[in-house]
């Protein structure tokens, strides 16, 4: 299942593509567990591989599961947003695709990933402070 498929990507040297494919074009089980195996490789902070996910687009297919219905799906995109801005990657790109304020709709208006999507907040603003 989406799972094995997720753990295997990992394993690769070039995990994010495949990765990146399932969380673009798979089906919501796909997306979930892409999305919480690039958080992953985005916690570990490696700026390379930050630069990757975003030069792979990965900030289009993040905010459309912040904006499904999915709980689980929000709270998985807004912790791999915070991973990204964490592992200094370009706060500027996420600022740019409208993460802070989709993320600042869900701390106001969304109890169950108000906390993931406030750390995500805060992860990108001290990063976008940094950049600067």
């Amino acid at each position: 299942g989406a799972e094995s498929q997720a753990s295997t990507a990992l394993q690769a040297p070039d995990a994010i593509f495949p990765l990146m494919r399932m969380l673009s074009d798979g089906d919501l089980e796909e997306q979930l567990e892409a999305a919480g195996a690039l958080g992953e490789l985005a916690g570990n902070g490696d700026p390379t591989d930050c630069s990757e996910m975003l030069a792979a687009g990965i900030v289009e297919p993040l905010m459309r599961l912040l904006g499904g219905e999915c709980m689980q799906g929000r709270r998985l995109a807004c912790e791999t947003l915070g991973h990204l801005a964490q592992g200094n990657c370009n706060a500027k790109a996420l600022v740019e695709a409208g993460a802070v304020q989709v993320l600042t709709c869900l701390v106001q208006k969304d109890d169950e990933v108000a906390a993931s999507a406030g750390v995500a907040l805060k992860e990108i603003s001290s990063s976008a402070a940094e950049d600067e």
